[in-house]
Order: C-alpha cells, then structure tokens, then sequence
C-alpha cells in the first residue's frame, strides 16, 4: 500500500515537471520571439508575444525589462509603468529607468519623469543617453535654465567611443543652447563630479 502511495506521489511530479517544462519552453520561445519582433520595430506584435510568456516570468527582471520597454514603445504607458516598476523591483538598470521617465513624461508625469531620468543618469554616469533624456524633458516642460545647464554638461563630457548617436545628441544639445542664449549657464571645468554638483546647488 505504502508503495502504491510512494508511486503515486512520484508519478504525479513526474506529470507535474514535465508540464512545467513544457510551460516554461513555451514561455521562453514566446520570449524569444517578443524580442525578435521588437528588434524589427513591430512593438505591437512584440507586446502580444511578451503577454503570451508574462505568467511564467512575473518575476524576472530581465523578461520585466524587455516586456516594459516594448510597451513604452508600443505607447501603452500606464501599463508600461506598471511593469516597469516591477521590473525596477528585480533587476534595476538604466533601461528600466528610461523608459520610464518617457511613459511618465507621456502621461504628462513630469516630476515623476525627471526623477526616473535622473536615476538613470547617477546609476551610470557615463552614460550620455539619460542626461540627453533629461536636457529634453526640461527643454520641453519651460525649464530652460535646467535644460541649458545639463546641454552644457553633455557637451563637456568625456566621449570614450565616438558614434553617430552621440553627435546627434551634442547638435541637439547645441541648439538647445543656441535657442536659449540668454539663459546660458557655464559649467566649471571638465570634471563630470563638479558639474554634477553645480546642477545640484543650482537647482535643488
């Protein structure tokens, strides 16, 4: 009788691991294929795919992550948001953290939105990618003073790999300045601490 139960046991984990498996293949291709389909730009059928492998990876920072940016780019923000907190909870980088300043500042969440940025940019300071996201959100919400003093900063900042994007960045910068000539603030130095501090003691 004893065996009979012990056999029982056993045959129903074995049913139970291998729908498991089964299940979590399943979700991984559905994974795969979110992130192939956002990499083609398609982020609605990307957001579709990512539903599909949600249920097995509610706790992955990496999936939550993907998952999240992909509705920022499908433009479901309040959902994005959602997620991307999740996501924040499990693996915090600086993906998270943008593309939750864009669904903030999409929903009109401005302080919410330069708070992500902001994370972002003193997660990684070499990045130029959050500063240039913060330098746009003020631009474009009458805080010039703000946005001229980080345009300042990125135009100052040490390039390691020169790019396209990166020049990009620095002529929007620079017409952010030329915009706002008036209002132009100087940073003192190249030193990325020091201008950091500035903006601190300038603005908060």
């Amino acid at each position: 009788m004893a065996k009979v139960a012990v056999l029982g046991i056993i045959a129903v984990g074995v049913i139970y691991g291998f729908r498991f498996l089964k299940a979590q293949t399943g979700a991984l291709k559905n994974w795969k294929y979110a992130y192939t389909l956002y990499g083609m730009g398609d982020y609605s059928a990307s957001v579709k795919a990512y539903e599909k492998a949600e249920g097995a990876f509610q706790n992955n920072g990496d999936f939550l992550t993907n998952y999240g940016k992909a509705l920022t780019m499908a433009t479901q923000h309040n959902r994005a948001i959602g997620v991307l907190q999740r996501a924040a909870m499990f693996y915090p980088n600086t993906v998270v953290y943008t593309a939750l300043g864009d669904s903030y500042k999409a929903t009109n969440q401005n302080s919410a939105a330069e708070n992500a940025y902001v994370h972002a940019w003193y997660m990684n300071p070499s990045r130029f990618y959050p500063m240039y996201l913060l330098a746009k959100l003020y631009n474009e919400t009458g805080q010039q003073k703000k946005a001229v003093a980080i345009a300042n900063q990125l135009l100052q900042k040490q390039v390691k790999i020169e790019s396209t994007a990166i020049e990009e960045i620095k002529d929007e910068m620079k017409e952010i300045i030329n915009k706002n000539s008036s209002l132009n603030i100087k940073t003192e130095g190249n030193n990325n601490h020091k201008s950091q501090r500035l903006f601190q003691l300038q603005f908060w």
